[in-house]
Protein backbone atom coordinates (compact mmCIF):
# COMPACT_ATOMS: atom_id res chain seq x y z
CA UNK A 1 0.00 0.00 0.00
CA UNK A 2 1.11 3.23 -0.82
CA UNK A 3 0.46 6.12 1.77
CA UNK A 4 1.48 9.21 -0.74
CA UNK A 5 -0.92 7.36 -3.95
CA UNK A 6 -3.42 10.71 -4.79
CA UNK A 7 -7.11 9.90 -3.13
CA UNK A 8 -9.22 9.58 -5.63
CA UNK A 9 -12.68 11.88 -5.21
CA UNK A 10 -16.16 10.10 -4.96
CA UNK A 11 -19.03 12.09 -5.82
CA UNK A 12 -21.86 12.38 -2.54
CA UNK A 13 -25.30 11.74 -4.04
CA UNK A 14 -27.44 12.81 -1.13
CA UNK A 15 -30.70 12.25 -3.30
CA UNK A 16 -32.06 10.74 -6.52
CA UNK A 17 -31.97 13.94 -8.21
CA UNK A 18 -28.48 14.26 -8.20
CA UNK A 19 -28.15 11.18 -10.00
CA UNK A 20 -30.75 11.88 -12.80
CA UNK A 21 -28.72 15.22 -13.87
CA UNK A 22 -25.60 12.32 -14.13
CA UNK A 23 -23.84 10.90 -17.22
CA UNK A 24 -21.90 8.13 -17.94
CA UNK A 25 -19.97 8.71 -20.73
CA UNK A 26 -21.92 10.24 -23.38
CA UNK A 27 -25.35 8.44 -21.94
CA UNK A 28 -27.43 10.46 -20.16
CA UNK A 29 -29.70 9.04 -17.79
CA UNK A 30 -33.54 9.62 -17.24
CA UNK A 31 -34.28 12.76 -15.46
CA UNK A 32 -37.69 14.85 -14.58
CA UNK A 33 -36.95 17.25 -17.94
CA UNK A 34 -36.46 14.22 -19.97
CA UNK A 35 -33.15 12.73 -21.05
CA UNK A 36 -31.57 10.12 -23.57
CA UNK A 37 -31.96 7.41 -21.60
CA UNK A 38 -35.65 8.35 -20.51
CA UNK A 39 -37.13 5.61 -22.59
CA UNK A 40 -34.44 3.20 -22.06
CA UNK A 41 -34.35 -0.17 -20.21
CA UNK A 42 -31.66 -1.71 -18.78
CA UNK A 43 -29.45 -2.12 -14.83
CA UNK A 44 -26.83 -1.00 -13.53
CA UNK A 45 -23.56 -0.72 -15.17
CA UNK A 46 -25.33 -2.29 -18.93
CA UNK A 47 -25.59 -0.21 -22.02
CA UNK A 48 -23.78 2.75 -20.64
CA UNK A 49 -26.02 3.45 -18.37
CA UNK A 50 -24.55 5.20 -14.83
CA UNK A 51 -23.59 2.09 -12.53
CA UNK A 52 -25.92 4.14 -9.66
CA UNK A 53 -29.16 3.08 -11.94
CA UNK A 54 -30.34 0.27 -9.75
CA UNK A 55 -34.01 -0.33 -12.48
CA UNK A 56 -35.22 1.32 -15.25
CA UNK A 57 -39.12 0.98 -16.41
CA UNK A 58 -40.23 2.19 -19.68
CA UNK A 59 -43.92 0.88 -20.45
CA UNK A 60 -46.16 2.33 -22.87
CA UNK A 61 -50.23 0.63 -23.12
CA UNK A 62 -52.23 2.37 -25.92
CA UNK A 63 -51.36 5.65 -28.19
CA UNK A 64 -50.61 8.40 -25.71
CA UNK A 65 -49.53 11.16 -27.65
CA UNK A 66 -53.11 10.58 -29.47
CA UNK A 67 -55.01 11.07 -25.93
CA UNK A 68 -53.98 14.29 -25.50
CA UNK A 69 -54.33 15.27 -29.08
CA UNK A 70 -57.65 14.14 -28.29
CA UNK A 71 -57.87 15.72 -24.89
CA UNK A 72 -59.14 19.56 -24.53
CA UNK A 73 -57.18 20.25 -21.42
CA UNK A 74 -53.55 18.93 -20.82
CA UNK A 75 -51.71 19.63 -17.23
CA UNK A 76 -48.48 18.51 -15.94
CA UNK A 77 -47.30 18.66 -12.42
CA UNK A 78 -44.39 17.90 -10.49
CA UNK A 79 -44.58 16.69 -6.45
CA UNK A 80 -42.21 14.99 -4.45
CA UNK A 81 -43.17 12.63 -1.43
CA UNK A 82 -40.54 12.49 1.13
CA UNK A 83 -39.70 8.93 2.49
CA UNK A 84 -39.93 7.79 6.21
CA UNK A 85 -39.62 4.64 8.43
CA UNK A 86 -41.71 2.29 9.91
CA UNK A 87 -40.72 2.38 13.73
CA UNK A 88 -42.29 -0.62 15.29
CA UNK A 89 -41.30 -0.66 19.17
CA UNK A 90 -39.47 -3.59 18.67
CA UNK A 91 -36.36 -3.28 17.06
CA UNK A 92 -34.35 -5.83 15.40
CA UNK A 93 -33.62 -8.86 17.35
CA UNK A 94 -31.43 -12.18 16.98
CA UNK A 95 -30.65 -15.30 18.69
CA UNK A 96 -28.90 -17.97 17.69
CA UNK A 97 -27.80 -21.38 18.96
CA UNK A 98 -25.69 -23.67 17.71
CA UNK A 99 -25.67 -27.22 18.45
CA UNK A 100 -22.55 -29.99 18.79
CA UNK A 101 -23.93 -32.23 16.57
CA UNK A 102 -24.01 -29.12 13.96
CA UNK A 103 -27.24 -28.29 13.85
CA UNK A 104 -27.77 -24.26 14.16
CA UNK A 105 -31.32 -22.61 15.28
CA UNK A 106 -31.78 -18.87 14.88
CA UNK A 107 -35.03 -17.41 16.48
CA UNK A 108 -35.21 -13.74 14.56
CA UNK A 109 -37.89 -11.09 14.92
CA UNK A 110 -38.22 -11.12 11.06
CA UNK A 111 -41.18 -11.08 8.41
CA UNK A 112 -38.87 -13.57 5.85
CA UNK A 113 -37.86 -16.38 7.50
CA UNK A 114 -37.23 -18.76 4.17
CA UNK A 115 -35.20 -15.30 2.84
CA UNK A 116 -33.14 -15.51 5.94
CA UNK A 117 -32.88 -19.42 6.02
CA UNK A 118 -31.38 -19.26 2.29
CA UNK A 119 -29.31 -16.39 3.06
CA UNK A 120 -27.73 -18.08 6.11
CA UNK A 121 -27.41 -21.41 4.05
CA UNK A 122 -25.19 -19.24 1.72
CA UNK A 123 -22.74 -17.03 3.77
CA UNK A 124 -21.89 -19.69 6.11
CA UNK A 125 -22.01 -22.17 3.47
CA UNK A 126 -23.79 -25.04 5.52
CA UNK A 127 -26.16 -27.17 3.88
CA UNK A 128 -29.71 -25.87 4.37
CA UNK A 129 -30.92 -28.56 6.23
CA UNK A 130 -28.62 -28.40 9.24
CA UNK A 131 -30.47 -24.84 9.90
CA UNK A 132 -33.68 -23.97 10.94
CA UNK A 133 -35.25 -20.05 11.20
CA UNK A 134 -37.88 -19.48 13.42
CA UNK A 135 -39.72 -16.43 13.35
CA UNK A 136 -40.78 -15.13 16.62
CA UNK A 137 -44.14 -13.18 17.11
CA UNK A 138 -43.22 -9.75 15.96
CA UNK A 139 -43.82 -6.30 17.83
CA UNK A 140 -44.27 -4.93 14.69
CA UNK A 141 -42.52 -4.47 11.47
CA UNK A 142 -44.50 -3.17 8.66
CA UNK A 143 -42.09 -4.15 5.90
CA UNK A 144 -38.84 -2.86 8.01
CA UNK A 145 -38.11 -6.67 8.75
CA UNK A 146 -38.44 -8.36 5.32
CA UNK A 147 -34.76 -8.13 4.51
CA UNK A 148 -32.34 -10.42 5.87
CA UNK A 149 -29.52 -8.28 8.16
CA UNK A 150 -26.36 -8.70 8.64
CA UNK A 151 -27.02 -9.34 12.67
CA UNK A 152 -28.53 -11.98 12.10
CA UNK A 153 -25.87 -13.58 10.37
CA UNK A 154 -23.47 -12.28 12.78
CA UNK A 155 -25.21 -14.39 15.83
CA UNK A 156 -25.29 -17.47 13.67
CA UNK A 157 -21.46 -17.18 12.89
CA UNK A 158 -20.28 -16.18 16.75
CA UNK A 159 -23.05 -19.19 17.78
CA UNK A 160 -20.80 -21.29 15.37
CA UNK A 161 -17.54 -20.27 16.74
CA UNK A 162 -18.20 -20.42 19.78
CA UNK A 163 -20.33 -22.83 21.10
CA UNK A 164 -22.29 -20.67 22.99
CA UNK A 165 -26.17 -19.32 22.16
CA UNK A 166 -25.54 -15.60 21.05
CA UNK A 167 -28.16 -12.91 20.86
CA UNK A 168 -28.12 -9.18 19.42
CA UNK A 169 -30.76 -6.95 19.64
CA UNK A 170 -30.32 -3.18 18.14
CA UNK A 171 -30.73 -0.20 19.44
CA UNK A 172 -33.37 2.35 18.46
CA UNK A 173 -30.44 3.93 15.99
CA UNK A 174 -29.59 1.04 14.68
CA UNK A 175 -32.95 0.27 13.08
CA UNK A 176 -32.55 3.49 11.78
CA UNK A 177 -29.77 2.14 10.06
CA UNK A 178 -30.88 -0.71 8.56
CA UNK A 179 -33.80 1.55 7.42
CA UNK A 180 -35.67 -0.14 4.34
CA UNK A 181 -38.00 2.44 5.04
CA UNK A 182 -40.26 4.06 2.55
CA UNK A 183 -38.68 5.60 -0.82
CA UNK A 184 -38.67 9.43 -1.36
CA UNK A 185 -40.13 9.96 -5.10
CA UNK A 186 -40.10 12.61 -7.02
CA UNK A 187 -42.82 12.24 -9.78
CA UNK A 188 -43.87 14.46 -12.83
CA UNK A 189 -47.51 13.80 -14.11
CA UNK A 190 -48.92 14.81 -17.23
CA UNK A 191 -52.64 14.03 -17.75
CA UNK A 192 -54.80 14.94 -20.76
CA UNK A 193 -58.96 15.52 -19.67
CA UNK A 194 -62.07 16.78 -20.62
CA UNK A 195 -63.89 19.27 -19.74
CA UNK A 196 -66.58 17.31 -17.69
CA UNK A 197 -63.41 15.75 -15.84
CA UNK A 198 -62.66 12.56 -18.13
CA UNK A 199 -58.71 11.43 -18.28
CA UNK A 200 -58.12 10.64 -21.95
CA UNK A 201 -53.99 9.94 -21.41
CA UNK A 202 -51.56 9.63 -19.11
CA UNK A 203 -47.91 9.72 -18.57
CA UNK A 204 -46.71 9.53 -14.94
CA UNK A 205 -42.88 9.25 -14.44
CA UNK A 206 -41.19 8.75 -10.98
CA UNK A 207 -37.76 8.83 -9.86
CA UNK A 208 -37.18 6.84 -6.97
CA UNK A 209 -33.86 7.39 -4.20
CA UNK A 210 -33.37 4.23 -2.93
CA UNK A 211 -30.38 4.50 -0.50
CA UNK A 212 -27.35 2.12 -0.52
CA UNK A 213 -28.89 -1.12 -1.32
CA UNK A 214 -31.48 -2.43 -3.60
CA UNK A 215 -33.76 -4.35 -1.29
CA UNK A 216 -37.56 -4.82 -2.56
CA UNK A 217 -36.04 -1.60 -4.92
CA UNK A 218 -37.26 -3.33 -8.45
CA UNK A 219 -40.52 -4.08 -7.03
CA UNK A 220 -40.60 -0.89 -5.42
CA UNK A 221 -40.02 0.72 -8.94
CA UNK A 222 -42.73 -1.11 -10.87
CA UNK A 223 -45.12 0.10 -8.01
CA UNK A 224 -45.04 3.23 -8.68
CA UNK A 225 -46.48 2.95 -11.61
CA UNK A 226 -48.58 -0.14 -11.72
CA UNK A 227 -51.80 0.82 -9.82
CA UNK A 228 -53.16 4.62 -11.37
CA UNK A 229 -54.93 3.01 -13.82
CA UNK A 230 -57.43 0.87 -11.06
CA UNK A 231 -59.31 3.37 -9.48
CA UNK A 232 -60.11 5.67 -12.95
CA UNK A 233 -60.58 4.90 -16.33
CA UNK A 234 -57.23 6.03 -17.99
CA UNK A 235 -57.88 4.69 -21.55
CA UNK A 236 -53.95 5.31 -22.13
CA UNK A 237 -51.01 5.28 -19.88
CA UNK A 238 -47.41 5.64 -20.17
CA UNK A 239 -45.03 4.70 -17.25
CA UNK A 240 -41.41 5.58 -16.85
CA UNK A 241 -39.36 4.68 -13.89
CA UNK A 242 -36.19 4.81 -12.25
CA UNK A 243 -34.49 3.96 -9.28
CA UNK A 244 -30.91 5.08 -7.73
CA UNK A 245 -28.83 4.30 -5.45
CA UNK A 246 -27.82 7.17 -3.10
CA UNK A 247 -25.55 7.96 0.20
CA UNK A 248 -28.08 7.08 2.61
CA UNK A 249 -29.45 3.74 4.51
CA UNK A 250 -31.40 1.74 2.18
CA UNK A 251 -35.21 2.29 1.31
CA UNK A 252 -37.44 -1.03 1.15
CA UNK A 253 -41.06 -2.21 1.55
CA UNK A 254 -43.08 -0.19 3.93
CA UNK A 255 -47.25 -0.73 3.70
CA UNK A 256 -48.11 -0.96 0.28
CA UNK A 257 -44.39 0.12 -1.01
CA UNK A 258 -44.24 1.57 -4.23
CA UNK A 259 -48.05 3.13 -3.73
CA UNK A 260 -48.75 6.11 -1.37
CA UNK A 261 -46.28 8.01 -3.15
CA UNK A 262 -47.88 8.05 -6.82
CA UNK A 263 -51.36 7.79 -5.38
CA UNK A 264 -50.44 11.36 -3.43
CA UNK A 265 -49.71 12.96 -6.30
CA UNK A 266 -52.51 11.58 -8.63
CA UNK A 267 -55.05 12.40 -6.16
CA UNK A 268 -53.40 15.77 -5.89
CA UNK A 269 -53.31 16.35 -9.55
CA UNK A 270 -56.88 15.11 -9.49
CA UNK A 271 -58.02 18.03 -7.22
CA UNK A 272 -56.32 20.37 -9.12
CA UNK A 273 -58.17 19.41 -11.89
CA UNK A 274 -61.69 19.67 -10.38
CA UNK A 275 -60.90 23.15 -9.23
CA UNK A 276 -59.58 24.27 -12.63
CA UNK A 277 -62.51 22.99 -13.73
CA UNK A 278 -65.15 24.21 -10.99
CA UNK A 279 -65.94 20.51 -10.62
CA UNK A 280 -66.99 18.96 -7.24
CA UNK A 281 -63.72 16.49 -6.50
CA UNK A 282 -65.82 13.97 -4.85
CA UNK A 283 -68.71 13.82 -8.38
CA UNK A 284 -65.89 13.98 -10.65
CA UNK A 285 -64.47 10.76 -8.86
CA UNK A 286 -67.86 8.92 -9.31
CA UNK A 287 -68.40 9.87 -12.58
CA UNK A 288 -65.43 8.33 -13.95
CA UNK A 289 -64.68 4.96 -11.88
CA UNK A 290 -62.95 1.75 -13.00
CA UNK A 291 -65.71 -0.38 -13.86
CA UNK A 292 -66.34 -4.22 -12.32
CA UNK A 293 -65.38 -6.60 -14.39
CA UNK A 294 -63.03 -4.73 -16.56
CA UNK A 295 -59.65 -4.92 -17.69
CA UNK A 296 -57.21 -1.76 -17.01
CA UNK A 297 -55.11 -0.24 -20.14
CA UNK A 298 -52.45 -1.91 -18.24
CA UNK A 299 -54.28 -5.28 -18.62
CA UNK A 300 -54.89 -5.50 -14.78
CA UNK A 301 -58.55 -7.06 -13.73
CA UNK A 302 -61.02 -5.58 -11.64
CA UNK A 303 -63.40 -7.69 -9.82
CA UNK A 304 -65.62 -6.43 -7.70
CA UNK A 305 -65.29 -2.18 -7.52
CA UNK A 306 -66.89 -0.77 -4.28
CA UNK A 307 -65.55 2.49 -4.41
CA UNK A 308 -67.95 4.24 -5.82
CA UNK A 309 -70.06 2.98 -2.68
CA UNK A 310 -67.22 3.69 -0.59
CA UNK A 311 -67.23 7.72 -1.93
CA UNK A 312 -70.52 7.81 -0.95
CA UNK A 313 -70.54 6.79 2.30
CA UNK A 314 -67.79 9.42 2.82
CA UNK A 315 -69.53 11.88 1.25
CA UNK A 316 -72.76 11.47 3.80
CA UNK A 317 -70.86 11.30 7.11
CA UNK A 318 -68.73 13.82 6.59
CA UNK A 319 -71.72 16.11 5.64
CA UNK A 320 -69.49 16.54 2.50
CA UNK A 321 -72.45 18.80 0.51
CA UNK A 322 -72.75 21.00 3.67
CA UNK A 323 -69.41 21.70 4.28
CA UNK A 324 -66.70 21.61 1.27
CA UNK A 325 -65.27 25.35 0.18
CA UNK A 326 -67.91 26.54 2.68
CA UNK A 327 -65.64 26.20 6.25
CA UNK A 328 -64.13 29.23 7.52
CA UNK A 329 -60.88 30.95 6.01
CA UNK A 330 -58.08 28.52 7.36
CA UNK A 331 -60.26 24.99 7.46
CA UNK A 332 -60.76 22.34 4.54
CA UNK A 333 -62.30 19.34 3.93
CA UNK A 334 -60.92 16.77 1.25
CA UNK A 335 -61.32 13.22 0.13
CA UNK A 336 -58.71 10.86 -1.85
CA UNK A 337 -59.08 7.36 -3.55
CA UNK A 338 -56.19 4.63 -3.24
CA UNK A 339 -56.42 0.99 -4.43
CA UNK A 340 -53.64 -2.27 -3.99
CA UNK A 341 -53.50 -5.60 -5.32
CA UNK A 342 -55.12 -8.68 -3.54
CA UNK A 343 -54.59 -12.20 -3.95
CA UNK A 344 -57.48 -13.41 -1.56
CA UNK A 345 -60.55 -13.92 -3.62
Amino acid sequence: MNADAPAEPIQDYGDGQGIGARKNGDAAVMRPEGGAGGRAAGRAGVDGLSPDIHKLVALEFGDVEEGFREAERVREDLFFYQGNTHLPMEQHAALAHAEPDGHLTLWTSSQTPHYVHRALAQVLEMPPARIRVIATPNGGGFGGKSDPFSHEIVVAKLSLVTGRPVKICLTREEVFYCHRGRHPVLMSVKTGYRTDGSITAMHFRSYLDGGAYGSYGVASTYYTGALQTVTYEIPRYRFDGVRVFTNKPPCGPKRGHGTPQPRFALEVQLDKIAEELGLDPADMRLAHLQPAGSVTANWLRIGSMGLGACIGKVVEASGWRERFRKLPSGRGLGLACSSYITGAG
